[in-house]
């Protein structure tokens, strides 16, 4: 019995089998110097988590008198890909915080954290500038330049749901 035991804590935890696949990811840009008074923030888009990239963030265009830079979200199991391969050299606007704000909604695995994977990200951008709170991911791009050749890639500490 105690050898059963043990080889059962050396199995992967079913529920990070699939991480977040099937789960609905939410997408929204702000940009606020104090977050109780945006300057600007976009509706929500949202989209299961899947094998194709989930939101093509192109159509947006110019809202309030800023200009949106086109980006593709991808997501899968275990990470996010913040992708503007569909953009020529721009600049973000600068303000306090000028971004992404994203969430995979409540549900197990638990999104506790964020850390950008230096192998496949060509945008640069700094790990202080992503922050995970209460389950959402915030990358702060403000000031950032970007242009067709930069991505962000983000991985994801999941952390399982306990209880029963």
């Amino acid at each position: 019995m105690r050898m059963f035991l043990v080889l059962l804590a050396f199995l992967p935890a079913p529920v990070l089998a699939d991480g977040l696949d099937g789960r609905t990811l939410s997408f929204h840009i702000e940009t606020w110097d104090d977050p109780d008074q945006p300057m600007f923030e976009t509706t929500v888009l949202t989209a299961p988590v899947g094998p194709r990239v989930e939101l093509d963030v192109e159509t947006l265009g110019r809202k309030a008198g800023f200009d949106l830079i086109p980006l593709m979200v991808d997501a899968d199991a275990d990470s996010v890909t913040l992708d503007f391969s569909q953009t020529g050299p721009q600049e973000f606007y600068k303000a306090r915080f000028n971004g992404y704000v994203i969430d995979f909604g409540d549900g197990c695995p638990v999104l506790t954290g964020a850390r950008l994977d230096p192998e496949a990200t060509t945008l640069p951008i700094s790990g202080k500038r992503l922050r995970v709170e209460d389950g959402v991911l915030w990358v702060n791009v403000s000031g950032l330049e970007t242009d067709w050749n930069q991505k962000a890639v983000i991985r994801l500490d999941l952390t399982p749901c306990t209880g029963g």
